[in-house]
């Protein structure tokens, strides 16, 4: 709603010749979409979709697409105007929440009526992130936790299966967005990183989903890792476990089955075992993702949440690992092939900014590859341990 430019030229061309080729911003139907189904909402979206507008050209000129980021469909409570005028949109509860239930005609008709409001204004836009199962409640499949096997309670959803609930939520969307630009992306993200074992109704969903979607899971949630002679699991981001989890694996060759195209969602800079600092220099841990990637065939990445997105060494390492070759060469677990690649890889990245002195600079970041590894994998040392204001903790 204001009037600065969060993108100045400088960022964009940097970002750009780090390979960065799309941006994300946070949008809520409600503030941003026009319907008749909900006049009442979008009060101000004239001047949000001018101003998304202008990012948008902005950076197409240095080859990146911005791409909305949103957990919709989203009922906003009791009093919400989309519930008022429309009761019959109500689904399941998730606790104090009301689901949106995709199988309705208005159902239909909203979720068309708004995501093809936004991209009539702003036609240019790569496409939609939307976090559809995980963060917040959207669809009547919320009210099923990732690490539950109940049913959904739900009249209409309970007779149908759980990847059908998404999949009549996808339909619009997809439908809305490709009538005014073929080709906009859709990224449906299962956002499970739950530390207890997840439901194995998620390796259901690749199946029911419409073939143009983009499915992204998290890369290493229920990642395991052997510490201190006990096995520690991880869950959400981790930058110093390398990965990827069973979960990923999972979902990941349940997508290959169904035809789904699938993404990865990491963090690049940095993640919560230390999100205060621009990044962490550990290029090897990147080498290593992306190597595995390959290895599943992963399409798309994700690779920052807010934090971990500044510009510097792993922004540039992750963008060269997204067009590198020698990664199809191989296996993660090939030794001899993987050191030779990674080691030259490293050394072309050093000779950049260190030129004669890459080799030590090589040498140093195998060392701090080496002792991140040691990071606690423990999501309450994560979240809430001292690393995140460590100069003021005298660790003896």
């Amino acid at each position: 709603m204001d009037d600065v430019d969060y993108y100045p030229d400088e960022y964009l061309n940097r970002l750009a010749h780090e390979g960065i080729n799309i941006l994300w911003l946070t949008v809520e139907f409600r503030d941003i979409c026009k319907t008749d189904l909900v006049p009442e909402y979008g009060k101000d979206s004239d001047k949000r979709l001018e101003k998304l507008g202008r990012t948008v050209e902005k950076c197409r000129r240095y080859g990146i697409k911005t791409f909305i980021f949103c957990i919709e469909p989203r009922i906003w409570g009791l009093d919400d105007p989309l519930i008022l005028n429309h009761p019959e949109v109500a689904g399941a509860r998730n606790g104090n929440d009301i689901c949106f239930c995709p199988f309705t005609e208005v159902s239909q008709q909203y979720l068309y009526e708004a995501v093809k409001s936004i991209f009539e204004r702003v036609p240019k836009l790569g496409g939609m992130i939307s976090i559809t199962h995980g963060e917040r409640t959207t669809s009547c499949l919320s009210s099923v936790p990732a690490t539950s096997e109940a049913d959904v309670k739900c009249p209409r959803c309970s007779k149908k299966e759980k990847g059908e609930i998404l999949e009549a939520t996808h339909k619009p969307i997809l439908r809305a967005m490709h009538e005014i630009n073929p080709d906009a992306q859709f990224i449906s993200w299962l956002y499970m990183p739950q530390v207890t074992p997840t439901a194995q109704w998620k390796y259901t969903i690749p199946e029911k989903l419409p073939k143009d979607t983009v499915m992204v899971f998290n890369f290493e949630s229920g990642g395991e890792k052997v510490q201190l002679g006990k096995i520690r699991v991880g869950g959400d981001y981790w930058q110093s476990y390398v990965g990827p989890s069973h979960r990923f694996v999972g979902m990941a060759k349940a997508a290959e089955k169904a035809g789904i195209k699938m993404g990865a969602k990491i963090q690049v800079g940095c993640s919560h075992e230390v999100a205060t600092v621009p990044f962490v220099p550990v290029p090897t841990v990147l080498w290593k993702k992306y190597k595995a990637m390959y290895n599943l065939k992963v399409t798309t990445v994700i690779q920052s949440w807010y934090f971990g997105n500044y510009p510097g060494i792993m922004n540039k390492t992750a963008g060269e690992l997204a067009f590198e070759d020698s990664l199809k060469i191989g296996s993660i677990e090939d030794d001899m092939e993987f050191t030779m690649q990674h080691d030259e890889f490293l050394h072309r990245l050093a000779r950049i900014d260190w030129g004669k002195y890459a080799g030590k600079v090589v040498e140093a970041w195998k060392y701090l590859y080496k002792a991140y590894s040691n990071f606690p994998m423990d999501v309450a040392f994560q979240y809430y341990g001292p690393m995140h204001d460590g100069v003021v903790w005298p660790l003896y």
